[in-house]
């Protein structure tokens, strides 16, 4: 049943703030978040929604999501989520499955392109349910690097690298958590539906629960409510990340932009078990299924006691209480949404920082489950630890980002050939094209959505490249005759064609 049909025309949700009904709890937050921001300094902003038995406790932003602009962070501030993105696919699948779309329980080769593929051997007797729980079993390494970051790619180029480089771990069907499943998922909804899962997502999620600015593309985010992402542990590293997200790398594994107010929405949703403004937008039973525990798994136990995977949620445990949460992180981006169902506890918090993003998202998380679920009269000092925590942890990736550069240690150029001879197009068929320049004294290196200057390697040959932003790596040419014939990057070889 197409349950969209039911919703009436005029439902507006209300996002009034309920902090006026917990004015103790709420001051004690914003006390407690500017205290955690102020001690670390280099996040640029957070923002956080949280939603209680009462109702929406606090949906607000802090500090500033655009440095360059002075922009401050808001409740209407966009985040990418990453990897929470499954969370919200999950929810997209079952709703499929209940209108008899795209079944769970069916066999992914039912389905295109599977259904059309030659050799097929390697993706039977896998489910779509199998592919969302992370057990499909199936592992291809080759997808990531076009849909995630690169963006260039056609769609013979994704189906051929699915076709030919997929294959089932030696261990079999067991939970394994990784993007493939999500990206096979996604495949299907556009060869079978001939739909986007992005669209889908707007039509079955988005608008339904009237979540106004959350969007799967990049370019549908207003662009002075989007926080920018930053990277870097001192102020002379401290910077914009290169790595701009792009449509084309919005993937169905890690692919929205939300902010606290939208997120809030999601998860009143969730703690009303399927209810927005006393109206039933989809069924109770549809809304559980959506986040049940569909395998066991200790793979995931660092995080809260992780129990096990749903369709796109982890179950897990935080001082004996059940939550429900998925993570998310990119380049400049860390976002977490977690409720509790038993308790009636929801909470989101974005930033957009690379290395202490996810610390200071985790903390002021920790706090807040303490002070709703702890000991409350403790908070005070179990704050403080957090604090001190927090700041050990800012020492911590300080003294990593201090050894990586000294591990390139001093920056010298060792080119045998002139600047011209390394220039061109080199090609590998699952990574794509890699296009080398010579412009106003410097290399420049391009793959579709990502480019970056070449830097100087002491290795003959070779630059130093962060064609993805703090991921600094070696590109070496390979010659032959005293003539380029191609690249090693990133354990593959590119040959030059041109």
């Amino acid at each position: 049943m197409n349950y969209l049909k039911t919703i009436p025309i005029l439902l507006i949700f209300s996002l009034t703030s309920c902090s006026e009904k917990e004015p103790l709890k709420t001051s004690k937050i914003n006390a407690f978040i500017n205290k955690a921001m102020d001690s670390v300094e280099i996040v640029p902003s957070l923002s956080v929604a949280i939603i209680d038995s009462t109702g929406i406790v606090m949906v607000k932003g802090f500090g500033r999501s655009d440095i360059e602009n002075n922009i401050r962070a808001t409740e209407k501030t966009n985040y990418y989520i990453a990897s929470t993105t499954k969370s919200f696919v999950g929810f997209l699948a079952t709703i499929l499955d209940d209108e008899n779309h795209i079944m769970l329980n069916s066999e992914i080769t039912s389905y295109k392109p599977f259904s059309e593929f030659e050799s097929k051997d390697v993706f039977e007797n896998v489910t779509i349910r199998d592919l969302l729980s992370h057990q499909s079993g199936l592992d291809n390494g080759f997808l990531s690097f076009r849909l995630a970051y690169s963006g260039s790619y056609t769609r013979e180029d994704i189906l051929r690298i699915i076709e030919d480089y997929t294959f089932l771990r030696e261990e079999g069907k067991q939970f394994e958590y990784t993007n493939l499943g999500y990206y096979l998922y996604s495949v299907i909804l556009k060869e079978e539906l001939g739909s986007n899962w992005q669209d889908l997502i707007d039509e079955k999620v988005f608008t339904p629960l009237q979540m106004e600015i959350a969007s799967a593309y990049i370019s549908q985010s207003p662009e002075k409510l989007t926080a920018q992402p930053y990277y870097g542990t001192f102020p002379d590293s401290f910077k914009k990340a290169g790595t701009i997200k792009s449509d084309e790398t919005m993937h169905a594994a890690g692919g929205l932009m939300m902010n606290a107010e939208d997120a809030a929405k999601s998860l009143q949703f969730y703690l009303n078990k399927g209810k927005l403004n006393n109206y039933q937008v989809y069924p109770e039973e549809i809304v559980k299924k959506s986040y049940q525990k569909e395998v066991e798994t200790d793979k995931l136990s660092f995080f809260y006691d992780a129990s096990g995977y749903g369709l796109g949620w982890l179950h897990a445990n935080y001082k004996g209480h059940k939550m429900v949460t998925h993570l998310g992180g990119y380049i400049g981006y860390k976002a977490s949404i977690t409720f509790f169902p038993e308790e009636s506890l929801g909470v989101a918090v974005f930033t957009n920082h690379q290395e202490l993003g996810r610390s200071l998202g985790n903390t002021v998380s920790d706090y807040i489950y303490e002070l709703y679920l702890g000991n409350t009269n403790a908070i005070e000092k179990y704050g403080d630890s957090l604090l001190v925590a927090l700041k050990e942890r800012l020492k911590v990736v300080q003294k990593r980002e201090t050894e990586g550069k000294e591990e390139w240690g001093v920056p010298v150029w060792n080119l045998s050939l002139s600047n011209e001879s390394y220039t061109g197009k080199f090609y590998n068929d699952k990574d794509g094209l890699i296009i080398i320049t010579y412009k106003d004294g410097k290399f420049v290196v391009n793959s579709g959505n990502l480019t970056t200057y070449g830097e100087p390697n002491p290795d003959l040959d070779c630059f130093q490249v962060e064609l993805i932003s703090t991921s600094r790596k070696s590109l070496c040419f390979k010659r032959e005759n005293n003539t380029i014939t191609g690249i090693d990057f990133r354990d593959k070889f590119f040959k030059k064609i041109d």
